[in-house]
């Protein structure tokens, strides 16, 4: 298969964090017959009186799919309309992928005759008896396993490393077509023994699940405290750094490299990885914050000062005290220092 183990030793050589071509074309042109070859002979010969169609076997036909046609495995002539109905009649079940099956050509008339058609106006061309194989190729199982490493370090942030060791994996023969591998199912950690689902699609078609094991290292770019960080204190380059951590158990570190600031909802000791569930956005107006309040009440309105009671992100409810009368009220945050307060 001259044309995909170039396509092996391309993935073997490609960049782990690169481009991935999911899409694995893994059937060689060459090995794909364009149709039935047939001997010409019997073809161009002329009908006999009461023969609507001649149908002449191939020697050696090969299909591709589950289903065999009589149009598969002979080349027809004959009056328009019959010679169809001749290439669309099922004959059979094809066997495996890349396995044979032999069939009676006695047999043919018999399906013919279930089809609707009579036999006596067809004349069959070919041995007593003929063999089907059913194409195929075959996915090797260290390219298997370098196509999941790719498909696998997609989906991990920039500057991941990840080691896998698959357990040995057989070759795969697959039918004809087009093959594509999708994820189906990954770990929920990334260190020892795991297990990783696979869908194999043929034509754009689900036709097999796979799952490959392996011991699994990850080393993971994270943000660790350098200092002390307090309970409510912004999170940044001034009291984090990114290391690269293996990461074992369910950790699901945080992302410090959003738009929007991230702050401690508790106490984090220095050297701890800060997780997800260590963080919260940053309000765009902290508790006591102070701010512009507008009273408005049937088209009046009214300007005081007040203190925020609560966290308040823009265009969200917020509690205000107005710093003069002492009253609460509920208004909406509609920027960083000004809540707008309707009156019924």
């Amino acid at each position: 298969m001259p044309v995909f183990a170039a396509l092996l030793l391309l993935a073997l050589a490609a960049d782990p964090a690169g481009v991935l071509n999911v899409i694995a074309p893994v059937r060689a042109s060459e090995d794909v017959p364009a149709g039935p070859a047939c001997p010409a002979e019997p073809l161009e010969q002329a009908l006999p009186a009461g023969i609507a169609a001649r149908v002449v076997l191939e020697p050696e036909p090969v299909v591709s799919g589950s289903e065999i046609l009589l149009g598969d495995v002979a080349c027809i002539v004959g009056e328009a309309d019959l010679a169809r109905r001749l290439k669309e009649l099922p004959i059979g079940t094809a066997p495996l992928v890349g396995g044979t099956r032999e069939f009676l050509t006695a047999t043919l008339n018999l399906r013919l005759r279930q089809g609707g058609i009579d036999d006596k106006t067809v004349e069959i061309v070919g041995p007593p008896v003929f063999t089907v194989r059913r194409g195929g190729d075959v996915l090797p199982g260290v390219y298997l396993q370098e196509r999941v490493r790719e498909l696998v370090l997609a989906t991990l942030p920039s500057g991941a490393r990840l080691t896998l060791t698959f357990q040995p994996v057989a070759d795969l023969v697959v039918p004809e077509g087009d093959v594509e591998l999708r994820l189906a199912r990954l770990p929920l950690r990334w260190s020892g023994p795991i297990s990783i689902g696979v869908d194999v699609l043929v034509q754009g078609k689900p036709w097999k699940s796979l799952t490959l094991r392996a011991e699994a290292s990850l080393l993971y770019p994270v943000w660790v405290t350098t200092e002390t960080v307090l309970k409510g204190e912004t999170l940044g380059p001034h009291n984090t750094e990114l290391r690269l951590i293996e990461l074992g158990g369910t950790v699901q570190p945080a992302d410090l490299s959003g738009e929007r600031p991230l702050r401690a909802n508790r106490v984090i000791q220095p050297g701890r990885i800060v997780e997800a569930r260590f963080v919260e956005l940053q309000p765009d107006a902290p508790k006591g914050s102070p701010v512009h309040v507008t009273l408005s009440k049937a088209g009046l309105y009214i300007q005081a000062l007040g203190t925020l009671l609560t966290d308040g992100m823009l265009g969200e409810l917020v509690t205000v005290r107005n710093v003069d009368s002492g009253r609460t009220f509920t208004g909406r945050l509609v920027s960083a220092d000004r809540v707008v307060v309707e009156i019924p």
